[in-house]
């Protein structure tokens, strides 16, 4: 297996049907932003994770060990990592009064490390924009199998690029998992194979309204 393929193996794990025997649980820090085009529409979301350290830890010793450069190695295994994620939305779940929107491509990404944590970014395009006064948007960001908590940092919120913040208000619900799914989550690890379902209950909506 290449250097590579190793790199992925985490990400891949989390998002396969074995993945509940051998899953390298793992979380992400999120920090997002809503990009409208010139006509007021919804056109793309940029997504920042940082990574926890084990995670991080793990890439690191990859590229160390592989002799690459670590910026072409961290690239490239970005890169594929959004490849891989693409038929999940790449953990992006826009609504607009409750009709998901359909995504496009992903038009730019960058990844780093940042001290002892990995870092990538990346912009989402819709497929086609959004007219945020036709309805309400809702924006969580997760892994559908819980296999990875993703959270904004705290205190963190949506921020809107090409359109006037004062226009629309933002408030970021927190996640409301009954006791059954608690107990569906801490029981993960032994017992459940495939997509659990459960990273829609654990993960913070942010909803923006610009009607006025």
């Amino acid at each position: 297996m290449s250097a590579i393929r190793l790199g992925l193996l985490a990400l891949i794990l989390l998002l396969s049907p074995q993945a509940a025997k051998t899953h390298p649980h793992a979380w992400i820090d999120l920090d997002s932003r809503l990009i409208f085009d010139d006509e007021g529409r919804l056109e793309a979301v940029e997504l920042h994770w940082l990574f926890d350290e084990f995670y991080t830890a793990f890439i690191a010793e990859e590229f160390t060990t592989s002799g690459l450069d670590p910026s072409a190695f961290l690239e490239e295994v970005a890169a594929e990592n959004l490849a891989n994620l693409e038929e999940y939305d790449y953990f992006t779940d826009l609504r607009q009064d409750g009709t998901k929107l359909a995504l496009g491509e992903v038009r730019r990404f960058a990844t780093s490390l940042e001290g002892e944590r990995l870092w990538l970014e990346f912009e989402v395009t819709l497929a086609e924009p959004a007219d945020p006064e036709a309805g309400r948007i809702d924006f969580a960001v997760y892994d559908p199998t819980y296999w990875i908590e993703v959270l904004y940092h705290p205190g963190h919120s949506p921020t809107l690029d090409g359109i006037d913040a004062d226009d629309c208000t933002i408030f970021v619900m927190p996640p409301t998992p009954t006791p059954e799914q608690i107990a569906q989550a801490f029981a993960l690890d032994f017992n459940q194979t495939g997509d659990t379902g459960l990273g829609r209950h654990f993960a913070e909506v942010a909803q923006i309204d610009c009607r006025g």
